[in-house]
């Protein structure tokens, strides 16, 4: 099996530094870009597994680079994390409704970022909601919601 790259969108020079450190040291390939202008673009030639998308970003915000990256062939198909500072229910509704594989608001726990990557480039969706199994009077097996 491959490394995994994780193309990162991103401006702030700091995170940038502590996630390419962390996720190096997770054995992941990763590449970055400080602007939402040549994000796009730069996805397209790296060809990344994932990538995680900051929404205030100079240039562009992330859900116009978000929305040019799915119109792409060479990117549509790729998981986009959004990581931001942004937690209003809003943008997390409206980043839902785009497609996005998962919304983590900064700052975060690496543990939690961790988890998200590894399910996500493992094809694992989020489990559906398990029923509970319950006898029914005649002994046969029902399920509940």
């Amino acid at each position: 099996m491959s490394t995994p790259k994780i193309f990162i969108i991103e401006d702030e020079p700091d995170l940038v530094q502590a996630l390419v450190i962390r996720l190096e040291a997770e054995g992941y390939q990763t590449a970055c870009v400080a602007d939402g202008m040549t994000a796009a673009v730069r996805a397209g030639e790296k060809k990344p597994d994932l990538i995680l998308l900051d929404i205030c970003l100079p240039g562009c915000d992330g859900f116009a680079v978000f929305q040019e990256l799915r119109q792409q062939p060479a990117t549509k198909h790729i998981p986009i994390v959004f990581l931001t500072a942004r937690s209003s229910v809003d943008d997390r509704q409206k980043a839902r409704h785009l497609g996005a594989a998962e919304y983590i608001v900064k700052p975060f726990k690496w543990h939690e970022l961790s988890r998200v990557l590894h399910k996500i480039l493992a094809g694992q969706q989020s489990p559906a909601p398990a029923k509970d199994k319950v006898k029914t009077q005649d002994g046969a097996d029902g399920a509940t919601s």
